[in-house]
This record gives C-alpha cells, sequence and structure tokens, in this order.
C-alpha cells in the first residue's frame, strides 16, 4: 500500500512517537507520577530515543515504501557531506 500523502504521515508519526516517548518525563516534571514508579525509571532513556525519533520515524517509512534499497539510499544521503563554496574554509 502506497501512502498517498507521505508528509503528513512523516509528521504525525514523528509527534506521535516523539511524544508518547517524553510523556513520562513531562509527567513527572509536574509531580503527577511518583518518583519511584517504572515510567519514572525510564522517562531520561526514552527522552534521548525521543530526540531521534523523526529520524527512526523516517528510517521505519523508507524501509515500508523502498525496502532495503530505499533505506541504503537514505543512509548514503545521510553520511554524506558537501559543503557548498562558501563554506569550505570552515569544512
Amino acid at each position: 500500500m502506497r501512502v498517498t500523502h507521505p508528509t503528513v504521515t512523516f509528521f504525525l508519526l514523528s509527534y506521535l512517537f516523539s511524544w508518547l516517548l517524553w510523556l513520562p518525563a513531562v509527567l513527572l516534571t509536574y509531580g503527577l507520577i511518583a518518583e519511584t514508579s517504572f515510567l519514572a525509571e525510564i522517562a531520561g532513556p526514552a527522552g534521548y530515543l525521543a530526540g531521534i525519533g523523526p529520524s527512526l520515524v523516517a528510517f521505519a517509512l523508507v524501509a515500508k515504501d523502498g525496502g532495503k534499497n530505499g533505506v541504503r539510499a537514505l543512509l548514503a544521503r545521510a553520511v554524506q557531506f558537501r559543503p557548498g563554496a562558501q563554506r569550505r574554509p570552515f569544512a
């Protein structure tokens, strides 16, 4: 099945994934969960994972739509660094 609006799907899934992982930290900050609960213990690691949530969602969507070749192409673009002429002295 092909996604008809891939940009909308990406943004919705990115926000959903990231905020679900940030939720324990938010609840802990406002005192809505006890500091000894399981959610409080995973708040730190989940927060770091939420920070790379959009990248994980991008890889998942590319893998679903383009398979192995799509993921390879995305990884190749991610590690490619070509500074413009104005930035070459700083590279």
